[in-house]
């Protein structure tokens, strides 16, 4: 009875990776439609893993190029027409450059784990053309050095203080290191990786070990972690929004626009949608204007 239940349990397993190809080919199309970008996308209700549907999908795109390649010259880039659009694509990801196998069936796998073979002899045909170790060599320069750009998060200074923060993750086994330590060490992790030749997974496996993080130089209250940190939606910091995953630049405007000698008493954010500039802006509203009755008021509008 015990095996049984446990081929049972495979084979569920199994039929559940399946829709995770489907999701992830779904984000991409909406991608190419200029509908939103992977990460917004993929934390739509409908996605069923959020985590790996937004890894699948952002490498199935990074990568976009040298898979159709691959397609071409096994034969099967025509055939990805009778499936959703970039669904084969997706499995052929999965296949060269992700798990190293695709799990589930159904005729998009079968077709893709038939041409094993001719896809794999196409990618090391690219890569000894181009005279490079691994795929991370077949992407353009500005790719490469986005892999070494660190993660940034932002503290929720609505529901929380940095000092909790800082306290909980250290808690949680992370350690903080300074700002210029930080940055060195990603550095030389990102050269190791290029001397190598490891794949960008390889690479993704090794950070996810490194539960270190720094205060930004120039923002009190962001946050910078390894590259391929284990910070993602479903962290219970993000989960409850204390910290929000939010790149640098887009902090950027809250701060320039309250850090002038008197700080406005009303602001109007025209272009709201998805929200972390303005419940940044708000944030620090607030904080300026604490106790104060009627000021740093915000309208927050979106035309979408």
């Amino acid at each position: 009875v015990g095996c049984v239940a446990r081929g049972h349990r495979a084979c569920l397993q199994r039929l559940k990776m399946y829709p995770l190809y489907q999701d992830a080919s779904k984000v991409l199309e909406l991608m190419e439609q200029r509908k939103g970008t992977a990460n917004r996308l993929s934390l739509n209700s409908s996605i069923r893993n959020k985590k790996a549907c937004l890894a699948i999908a952002a490498e199935t795109s990074r990568y976009a190029a040298v898979l159709q390649e691959c397609m071409e010259a096994a034969g099967i880039d025509k055939a990805q027409h009778e499936y959703k659009p970039w669904l084969i694509k997706v499995l052929v990801y999965e296949l060269l450059l992700g798990n190293k196998k695709i799990t589930g069936g159904g005729a998009g796998p079968r077709l893709v784990k038939g041409s094993k073979e001719k896809l794999a002899d196409a990618l090391v045909k690219i890569l000894e053309r181009q005279g490079v170790a691994s795929a991370v060599g077949l992407l353009p320069e500005s790719e490469r050095d986005s892999l070494s750009l660190p993660k940034y998060a932002r503290v929720n200074t609505f529901k929380t203080s940095v000092a909790k923060v800082l306290a909980t993750l250290t808690a949680a086994g992370w350690q903080e290191l300074e700002y210029a330590a930080f940055i060195e060490a990603i550095d030389l992790d990102a050269q190791r990786n290029a001397d190598n030749g490891r794949t960008s997974a390889t690479l993704q496996e090794k950070k996810e070990k490194q539960r270190t993080f720094a205060r930004d130089k120039d923002l009190d209250d962001v946050l910078l972690f390894p590259p391929g940190a284990h910070l993602e939606h479903d962290d219970p910091l993000i989960a409850s929004c204390l910290l929000r995953l939010q790149d640098k630049a887009s902090c950027l405007p809250a701060h320039v626009l309250t850090a002038c000698e008197h700080p406005m008493e009303l602001t109007l954010d025209a272009c709201a949608a998805p929200g972390n500039k303005t419940t940044h802006l708000a944030a620090l509203l607030s904080s300026l204007h604490a106790g104060a009755a009627g000021k740093g008021k915000r309208t927050a509008h979106d035309g979408g």
